[in-house]
């Protein structure tokens, strides 16, 4: 895998995602198949119509380049009673690589 993924902390956090079925062959907990057929859902816009009135959270990462301030508008229009917060320092995996902040933030809005 480091052939191929350069980054040490992006590999370990793939490899979560690996488990042994039986001595010497390993799996992926990931649905491949589905991920793969169902690819050009991922990112298709919502219904200009649709609306969703509850509390929801959004979290990103300050160098993730996921929620523009250009999403915050369409996030706002969809999401009414959202909240967006940043994890400052973590990229697109701030679960990964600031732990602790994603976990006060999502226990704070539950």
């Amino acid at each position: 895998m480091a052939s191929y993924i350069k980054e040490p902390g992006v590999r370990l956090f793939l490899l979560k995602n690996v488990y042994w079925i039986e001595k010497k062959q390993l799996a992926l907990r990931v649905n491949l198949p589905v991920v793969t057929k169902e690819i050009a859902q991922v990112g298709k816009a919502l219904a200009t119509t649709a609306v969703f009135n509850k509390e929801t959270l959004f979290v990103r990462g300050e160098n993730s380049g996921y929620i523009s301030s250009l999403d915050e508008i369409s996030i706002q229009k969809h999401f009414p009673k959202s909240q967006i917060k940043t994890i400052l320092g973590a990229g697109h995996w701030l679960h990964a690589e600031n732990p602790q902040q994603f976990h006060q933030i999502v226990v704070d809005f539950l």
